[in-house]
């Protein structure tokens, strides 16, 4: 995720211009540019130079400032791509990563509990990628049909 004006009028990025901008990352997803990395072939990408921030929103605020080029799901920007305060110069690429709902067994079918279970899974799949399978069992860049940039393992 980056300001619009580091594009400097384009749409999209190659891999290979990250080396003229900052990386910016969020210290929870430490990882988040070499899982990304690997996905698009990044090899020339010297990704121990990024900028660590303590909060994935810090981060979010310093791409939004122009300070450089940040790595985030895009849950957390779905918002601000449609608003242009932020712009995706690169894929959304899957992480192979996934959560689960956990609860105690005694809770089983409390009205409450199963109520959370299908607010959290609705709100996941409305953010979750269509990226076909085939294209990720290849190691291809991932298509998809929202905005592009790269997932944060990332998260």
């Amino acid at each position: 995720m980056c300001a619009p004006a580091l594009l400097e009028g384009r749409k999209r990025l190659r891999v290979s211009d990250l080396r003229h901008h900052e990386l910016l990352h969020a210290e929870a997803s430490l990882q988040a540019w070499s899982d990304w990395a690997r996905h698009v072939d990044g090899a020339g990408i010297d990704i121990k130079r990024s900028q660590g921030f303590e909060h994935t929103y810090f981060m979010l605020e310093a791409a939004a400032s122009g300070f450089g080029i940040g790595i985030a799901s895009y849950p957390l920007v779905e918002h601000d791509l449609p608003s242009g305060r932020l712009v995706a110069p690169f894929e959304f690429t899957p992480t192979g990563r996934s959560y689960c709902v956990l609860h105690a067994k005694q809770a089983a079918g409390n009205a409450k509990i199963e109520a959370f279970r299908a607010w959290i899974v609705s709100v996941a799949q409305r953010s979750r990628l269509d990226v076909p399978c085939r294209e990720l069992c290849e190691g291809k860049r991932a298509s998809a049909r929202r905005p592009t940039a790269p997932l944060e393992s990332a998260e």
